[in-house]
């Protein structure tokens, strides 16, 4: 994943109170062969929850964007794919989505396969990502 770009902390419309953080738990992902393609799968873990102070009617179910980018090895832009995970939370305001992708590249675009680069981030707004990098990861 890239750093800043693994977790979220969510603050509520036009307050600095935080509503949600959210973060990679796991993210791990292979490559097979397939005929000309490289099929390259991504799972992704992601746990979060709402702050505290929440009221308990306003913890629902919450979206986290993130991105799958494969770049070639003089690390130039192949392929982005843009996803939504749901993150599920309980009574208690807590939860985690699951998700996997199957991405197929192929091999010729790729240049020198072990130096190709994957990366896994979540879609973050500026303001969300300048939070990131004041504060640092909860």
């Amino acid at each position: 994943y890239i750093s800043d770009t693994d977790y979220i902390t969510k603050k509520q419309i036009g307050s600095d109170d935080i509503l949600y953080r959210a973060y990679f738990n796991r993210v791990y992902g292979f490559c097979k062969n397939k005929g000309k393609d490289l099929e390259l799968e991504v799972a992704v873990h992601i746990k979060g929850g709402y702050h505290p102070d929440v009221a308990a009617m306003q913890k629902k179910d919450f979206k986290i964007p993130y991105f799958v980018t494969v770049l070639d090895d003089r690390s130039n832009l192949l392929i982005k794919h843009n996803f939504v995970a749901m993150v599920q939370v309980d009574n208690e305001g807590y939860g985690q989505a699951q998700m996997r992708q199957k991405i197929r590249i192929p091999r010729a675009n790729l240049g020198k396969v072990d130096q190709a680069q994957i990366l896994v981030g979540m879609q973050l707004t500026a303001d969300e990502l300048a939070t990131n990098r004041k504060e640092g990861r909860f």
